[in-house]
């Protein structure tokens, strides 16, 4: 029980650590796709918002898959892209919808300046989603 344990917890911290670098990721295209295009109505945030966090799956994808969980068995490789994309998906839909809460919520404030806004609030989704992945990626697509 305590390899288990010890395992799980070596596993999070790996997950962390790749999943502050996805962020970056996330919220570098965001701030890229917000600079190149603007913002003029607050509805493209949901779009530009989906297209990030889209990048940082893929990348994450294959982040989690060869460094948090260890895995280097080509024979589940479909199956397995198939099921992280499911819970990525779900992942998609809790992010985007926090994240989208808040910057409406943030929106009326706005002391923080519109790209301030964007970013605060993608970071909250973010944190919302982490256990939500962490839990199904373990569990649903990289177990052992």
């Amino acid at each position: 029980m305590k390899n288990n344990y010890h395992t799980t917890l070596v596993e999070f911290f790996l997950f962390g650590i790749v999943g502050g670098l996805n962020t970056l990721v996330d919220m570098g295209v965001l701030a890229l796709l917000i600079a190149i295009f603007g913002l003029p109505w607050s509805g493209l945030y949901i779009f530009y918002k989906c297209l990030s966090f889209l990048v940082a799956m893929v990348n994450s994808y294959f982040w989690n898959r060869t460094f948090v969980f260890a895995l280097d068995s080509k024979s589940r490789r479909a199956e397995e892209f198939f099921q992280f994309a499911v819970v990525s998906v779900i992942g998609l839909i809790l992010n985007v919808g926090t994240a989208s809460f808040f910057f409406a919520l943030l929106d009326h404030v706005r002391s923080n300046g519109i790209l301030g806004s964007a970013l605060l609030s993608a970071l909250i989704g973010t944190v919302v989603v982490m256990i939500w992945n962490f839990t199904g990626y373990k569990y649903l697509v990289f177990k052992k």
